[in-house]
């Protein structure tokens, strides 16, 4: 690192401990100080959000698979909850203020106990996406109740007022990050991997990890630039985790309206066209409700 790493270089050796990044072929690079780099890349957003909790505002952060809102939330100082279900939620908090209920108690008995410290509680609550609808309710009780919810999310959401955008890393950002992970490495390696990740620095770190990978199994010849590009055109694409198929009910949901409309209009008594009404109504309905969990 150049200039960006004199002009951060104190805060970064505050947050260095002694663990690895244990990827085979690393440089021995600390995890703690990747994870610094980043905590100081978006200095802005954990900023931003640590107003919001001293103003007990609570906040969904937002951006894409890996672009580092974990490691803002495991900064921050609260609950972390990272698969929230209702019993998860509500479990990690008595464990936080050492409270103990009994295992078959309900979620309202739950609720009850612990209701005392959610004014002084910040709920860091991580991939909520992924969560269900009675979880959804759960958390807004929370907040009536007087809880600071910090949650993490791929996509926008619409039950937190305050929204804090996680921005891609700069070009510069992008290749400080890459020469600590690939010191060694020829430029061009840098180039690729920085071009390839889009500013994303989990993709950034795979891509390191893939190079890294390919140098050791004889799959790459460092410093050949044509099997440096052949080995990063082969990478496989990712298969997203998460597939929207909400497109896909919409187009249900037309043809629905457009058989109701048929039916009514032009069938004038005949039932065959309604039996493939219904079959498409129930359907949009179960593809409604896996959209809405």
């Amino acid at each position: 690192m150049k200039t960006f790493e004199s002009k951060y270089t104190l805060a970064i050796c505050f947050h260095i401990e002694f663990s690895f990044i244990i990827f085979p072929g690393f440089c021995p690079i600390s995890a703690n100080k990747v994870n610094s780099l980043l905590l100081i890349m978006h200095l802005n957003e954990i900023c931003e959000i640590e107003r919001n909790i001293k103003m007990k505002k609570s906040t969904l952060l937002v951006g894409p698979k890996g672009i580092g809102k974990t490691t803002i939330l495991r900064k921050l100082k609260g609950i972390y909850i990272e698969y929230p279900s209702a019993r998860q939620t509500l479990s990690s908090i008595a464990k936080h203020y050492e409270v103990r209920f009994f295992r078959w108690a309900t979620i309202p008995e739950q609720l009850e106990l612990v209701k005392k410290y959610l004014p002084k509680s910040v709920l860091l609550i991580d991939n909520y996406e992924d969560i269900r609808r009675p979880t959804m309710k759960l958390v807004e009780k929370l907040i009536s109740e007087g809880a600071v919810v910090v949650a993490a999310s791929e996509r926008k959401l619409y039950f937190l007022d305050e929204k804090v955008y996680v921005k891609r890393l700069s070009r510069e950002e992008s290749f400080s990050l890459v020469e600590e992970l690939l010191p060694s490495a020829d430029k061009i390696v840098h180039e690729i991997i920085i071009n390839m990740s889009l500013g994303n620095p989990g993709k950034i770190v795979t891509l390191a990890r893939d190079y890294t990978l390919g140098v050791k199994n004889l799959e790459v010849v460092p410093f050949d630039k044509e099997s440096i590009v052949s080995f990063f055109l082969k990478l496989k694409p990712e298969i997203p985790e998460r597939i929207d198929i909400l497109p896909i009910w919409l187009l249900f949901v037309m043809g629905f309206g457009a058989l109701t409309a048929k039916v009514i209009l032009f069938s004038k008594g005949n039932f065959h066209d309604a039996y493939m009404i219904a079959a498409f109504g129930y359907t949009s309905l179960i593809i409604y409700r896996l959209v809405k969990r």
